[in-house]
């Protein structure tokens, strides 16, 4: 083998490019420097030659496999892994009051924040998550048990200790056992420190995991310590992650108490970052709004499978990408049951088909036909998942191209046991083979995982 620091990937290559239409190279060969940075991809008529091969480092993909770039979940609450797939019958308030905040309130224990957080890594990086965006709580040092298992495991994150001073979100019967909130000045100084402490984590791991500015949602934030965190976020030159518009009930609250809607109260206490910004949900943001979060250039991570039981209504996902709004997909745990990002693709195609019918017609519904083109594909929920996300975090991820991260998938659509039938030639081409991955795959067809260049996951 060579010594050369360069590494060669030989294989297909399937990924959307950055106006949302497929692209798909049969036979490429992806350069890919020591720093984990991609230096070309040629298109390649027939295999390398044997020089080519003894003269570099050259991994050529097993024969039915394909690459495709890292999957990027931009919203996770990695506290609440433990109660996936439990209390989805009951709204929102009551599901975090009831639900929840109660559950995060045990990891001011760090040995059980380190049991579960270690389980949030290990599942998000099988299903092919290579990037993601996590909330924590609000207990400093479980948040940074969480950035140190994102760095052992190799896997790119943001990490965000959460902060929430409003004792209107307490469920304690008196205030001096408040285990749910903090008082503000504990919430800005543990966010302070927290930001302080992860600046030698982020260096120790080459910048791959990374502090966030999380105020949980307008309502669970006092104006006073969202101004703060708002100077935190521009003094660290730190990203933002929030909640917005995702319910009524939450829209409500802005209106009524706080006299605005999130977009202007986020923007009054300067928590749009020059980094970049993350609206979860954003199922109720107006068209104005909308024009707003693409002037701004504002992520929005789009949740369909929470907002199935929360967000009262779909998001409008085509209409936020035509209007240019860089829009991505979470997964939401425990908002949703699963951790994989092809779930939410599948959710995010099938919530768009509702949108634009309408639903429940000869019963009477709510709402009639959409009117406005709503409908997108299996192309448009994998950019969401790999595209926009890098564009929504302002990062050069999401795509294998020059100046790019290779972050990266090897898929294999033969794995056993899997869901996917591939009938090869007699049928299948690449293209179809990556719409099964899409609407069948999951992680039985992951066989291998990259981040920054290195195989940070290998099933083989």
């Amino acid at each position: 083998m060579s010594d050369s620091p360069k590494r060669v990937f030989v294989g297909p290559l399937v990924q959307c490019s950055i106006d949302r239409h497929l692209e798909v190279v049969e036979n490429a060969a992806i350069e890919v420097d020591k720093d984990g940075f991609v230096i070309s991809v040629t298109a390649l008529d027939s295999l390398p030659s044997t020089e080519y091969l003894k003269s570099n480092n050259v991994t050529i993909l097993p024969t039915g496999s394909f690459l495709v770039p890292g999957l990027i979940d931009l919203h996770y609450h990695a506290p609440q892994l433990p109660q996936a797939g439990t209390n989805l019958h009951i709204p929102l308030h009551d599901w975090l009051t009831t639900t929840t905040l109660p559950l995060e309130a045990k990891y001011a224990n760090t040995q059980f924040a380190e049991t579960v957080f270690e389980k949030v890594v290990k599942r998000t990086l099988g299903h092919g998550t290579t990037t993601a965006v996590y909330f924590a709580t609000k207990h400093r040092d479980s948040a940074k048990i969480l950035a140190s298992c994102c760095i052992k495991a190799g896997q790119r994150a943001l990490v965000g200790k959460v902060c929430m001073d409003n004792k209107e979100m307490c469920l304690c019967t008196k205030e001096s056992l408040c285990t749910c909130t903090e008082t503000t000045t504990e919430s800005i100084h543990e966010t302070r420190t927290f930001l302080e402490e992860m600046v030698s984590l982020t260096k120790s791991c080459n910048s791959r995991v990374e502090p966030v500015v999380t105020p949980r949602f307008v309502p669970s934030c006092s104006p006073h310590l969202l101004t703060q965190l708002g100077s935190l976020s521009q003094e660290f030159n730190a990203h933002v992650q929030s909640h917005a518009w995702e319910s009524d009930w939450q829209v409500e609250y802005g209106e009524q108490n706080r006299n605005g809607r999130d977009l202007d109260l986020f923007q009054n206490h300067n928590l749009i970052s020059k980094q970049g910004t993350v609206f979860a949900h954003s199922v109720h943001a107006n068209d104005s709004e909308i024009k707003q979060l693409a002037h701004h250039q504002i992520g929005v991570a789009h949740c369909p499978l929470s907002n199935a039981f929360f967000a009262n209504g779909i998001m409008p996902a085509r209409l936020m990408l035509e209007a240019g709004v860089p829009v991505g997909l979470g997964t939401d745990v425990g908002g949703a049951w699963s951790s994989s990002i092809l779930d939410s693709c599948r959710q995010a195609v099938t919530s768009s088909r509702i949108l634009r019918d309408g639903v429940g017609k000869l019963r009477g519904a709510r709402n009639g036909p959409c009117s406005h083109p709503a409908e997108i594909n299996h192309v448009d929920a994998f950019w969401m998942a790999t595209v926009g996300g890098g564009l929504a975090l302002k990062k050069k991820i999401g795509r294998i191209a020059p100046g790019y991260k290779f972050d990266a998938l090897v898929v294999d659509v033969h794995a056993p046991n899997s869901n996917i039938d591939s009938f090869d030639s007699l049928v299948d081409t690449i293209e179809t083979k990556f719409q099964k991955f899409v609407y069948l795959g999951d992680d039985r067809n992951i066989r291998q995982v990259y981040v920054d260049g290195i195989c940070v996951l290998d099933k083989q």
